[in-house]
């Protein structure tokens, strides 16, 4: 490693040169492992034989002892790994929008009522949190009527949960992750027509001709 003496279970120290006195904190940057460990708490050793000097001591030269350890306790959130949309086509009344979050670690969601902001033919709309445990949490809205949407689809008015009074956490009670601009999926196929034909006129008819009324024209918008 690139600070001498100090040793990361797992990981690589990325510090090159770290010249600091009178502080009781030293910051290890870590080389990042490439998988979504933010639930590792790699444990964190110092040894007096490879550091070729004193790499950490007090003002009195007192060093650290050999074999000194400690394991971190976890203090890194949840980061979202995906976001599913609904599935291509044209949703109508009554059907659902529905949005999955996932997040690389179990979340627990309390108080309030997250939601995701959705763009509807420039109107915007909530998702709201409607089910799900573990990792993943599905977002809904239901169409309604006069919700109109079939130019270029639906769109997320903002890549961030909101959390509407909530709080989304994970076991150690480290924030979740809420921005998901990285995983936004497209919502361009997703389309909405809310809006029901409705009956603008009729017209009677006698179409035989002997002064009975035989039909009714009626015209839809």
């Amino acid at each position: 490693d690139a600070l001498p003496g100090f040793a990361v279970a797992g990981y690589t120290i990325a510090n090159s040169d770290y010249a600091v006195s009178n502080t009781t904190t030293l910051v290890l940057l870590l080389v990042e492992s490439g998988g979504n460990d933010t639930q590792a708490t790699p444990v964190v050793t110092y040894d007096r034989d490879v550091t070729g000097g004193k790499t950490a001591a007090d003002n009195a030269g007192n060093e650290v002892p050999d074999g000194d350890d400690v394991t971190p306790t976890d203090g890194a959130g949840p980061a979202i790994t995906d976001v599913d949309a609904p599935a291509d086509g044209t949703y109508i009344v009554g059907q659902n929008l529905d949005f999955t979050v996932t997040w690389h670690e179990a979340v627990t969601v309390a108080s309030g009522t997250p939601f995701l902001q959705i763009d509807i033919g420039g109107v915007t709309k909530n998702a709201t949190l409607n089910s799900g445990a573990g990792t993943q949490r599905v977002f809904r809205y239901t169409v309604v009527e006069g919700d109109l949407d079939l130019t270029g689809g639906i769109a997320f008015v903002s890549t961030q949960i909101q959390l509407g009074g909530a709080t989304i956490r994970d076991a150690a009670n480290n924030n979740a992750a809420v921005e998901f601009a990285a995983n936004a999926p497209s919502l361009t196929n997703v389309l909405v027509d809310g809006v029901s034909p409705t009956m603008t006129s009729a017209v009677t008819e006698d179409n035989d001709g002997n002064g009975q009324i035989d039909r009714i024209t009626v015209t839809f918008d």
